[in-house]
């Protein structure tokens, strides 16, 4: 048997001084394996706060990325847990020798696990510690519960790692944020997912279906920049959507009609000219004038259409006179029979 097994044999013993000084050892030694990180496991296991510590610092000299495992573990002293956590972060920088170390699924699973718990000085530490590593795609649903978080700012680190990843179900963890969540996170998962390319047909989507005004005109904000990258087919439906809201006088048209006119603005002329002619053949005459000033703000105007706008705009004045002159003379009508 060699030394380092002697002496890690003794982390069972029944001795609590002999315990200690297996710890202390072993850490000095910085002696590794998986029975070595077993027994100083189990060393975490007893209820000596002072024994705890140092079975933490030696798997931090071992680079034990176990040390989660021990923050995790609500039975651990607070403090012990704290300097498990401080410890963690120092061993994965150390082996990563980079800002952001990678770390195995488990290892972030139980960091988020802790970050979502109810003593703040653990979550905070762990979170601090989430910031500095590359958490592996699989544990995106993990990190998802934290957005509902009733504190905010929880919320809002997720969100953050959330919007620096580069796999599609993160992006569409943040779509649903912006889709149904309060206002402050919807605005956090926006700001998160400005620019991702990946984001652009899931959003174009949600800003198709949805009813809220407001988490429209914050879609619009986020897509505007890409409109040219949302599917034609996906544009079209957009734009049907908008003329047919336009045309029964409801809300939420804009926003969706300002994402097809930055990706194809001649569709968009096209689609107010025949909105403003079925306006015409209903004789609603300003409503139609209304379509037609839009037409012809745009730089699609033409010719036709203002020559379209002026001939309403002149209808409409010459019945606005004809119906004046009615109105005044019928008292005078009156006047002269008395």
């Amino acid at each position: 048997m060699s030394d380092i097994a002697k002496i890690t044999k003794l982390l069972h013993d029944d001795s609590l001084e002999r315990q200690m000084a297996a710890v202390i050892v072993l850490g000095e030694l910085c002696a590794g394996g998986p029975d070595v990180i077993r027994g100083l496991l189990h060393a975490l296991s007893s209820d000596v706060p002072v024994l705890q510590r140092h079975a933490v610092s030696a798997l931090s000299r071992i680079g034990a990325r176990e040390l989660a495992l021990c923050a995790k573990d609500s039975l651990l002293d607070p403090n012990v847990r704290l300097e498990a956590l401080t410890a963690l972060r120092l061993v994965v920088g150390t082996r990563s020798g980079a800002t952001h170390g990678h770390v195995e699924p488990h290892v972030a699973e139980a960091l988020i696990e802790i970050a979502s718990g109810e003593d703040r000085a653990l979550a905070q530490s762990a979170l601090t510690t989430l910031a500095g590593l590359e958490i592996p795609a699989e544990t995106s649903q993990s990190l998802a519960k934290l957005v509902a978080h009733p504190e905010l700012e929880r919320a809002r680190f997720v969100i953050d790692q959330l919007g620096r990843r580069k796999d599609g179900e993160a992006t569409l963890v943040l779509v649903g944020v912006v889709k149904s969540l309060d206002r402050r996170r919807a605005e956090f998962a926006a700001g998160a997912l400005t620019g991702k390319d990946d984001a652009v047909t899931p959003l174009a989507e949600a800003l198709l279906e949805t009813k809220d005004t407001d988490r429209a005109w914050l879609m619009r904000n986020v897509l505007r920049p890409s409109a040219r990258k949302v599917p034609a087919a996906l544009l079209n439906k957009m734009l049907d959507r908008a003329m047919e809201r336009f045309g029964a006088g409801e809300r939420g048209w804009e926003p969706l009609l300002d994402i097809v006119r930055d990706a194809d603005p001649e569709a968009v002329a096209g689609a107010l000219r025949t909105l403003a002619r079925k306006f015409e053949k209903q004789d609603q005459t300003t409503d139609a004038i209304a379509v037609w000033r839009r037409v012809c703000a745009s730089d699609r105007a033409t010719n036709d259409d203002r020559d379209e706008l002026a001939a309403l705009e002149r209808r409409i004045g010459q019945r606005d006179q004809r119906d004046q002159r009615e109105r005044s003379g019928r008292p005078q009508r009156r006047k002269a029979a008395r």
